[in-house]
């Protein structure tokens, strides 16, 4: 019983900390997207380095989707639902891997 609970609150905070992760991602990218709009041509030319300058801080949010993985792998030999860790191994990965895609390609 206690080694389900344990499981479970591993599982719950991966997956928070993914879902923090992924919105922290999606608010860094609406920025980078609105910084390219406002900027002029010559500016969106090079806008890669000015992405990397400037919201470089953006790959540390990843840290917190691989710590969020980190948890599940804990939990995995803890007998808990599997639909859970499923949902929590893949928030995870998501969390993870986003933060690596240029997805503010998206909001322009």
């Amino acid at each position: 019983m206690i080694q389900q609970k344990k499981g479970n609150k591993l599982l719950d905070i991966s997956i928070s900390f993914s879902i923090i992760s992924i919105i922290s991602t999606l608010i860094i990218n609406a920025k980078i997207a609105n910084n390219y709009n406002n900027a002029s041509g010559k500016t969106q030319a090079l806008f890669g380095l000015q992405e990397i300058f400037t919201f470089g801080y953006q790959y540390y949010v990843a840290i917190v989707g691989i710590v969020a993985f980190l948890l599940v792998i804990f939990s995995i030999n803890k007998p808990v639902s599997n639909n859970k860790k499923l949902i929590a191994i893949l928030l995870s990965v998501i969390a993870a891997a986003i933060v690596f895609l240029r997805i503010w390609r998206l909001f322009v």
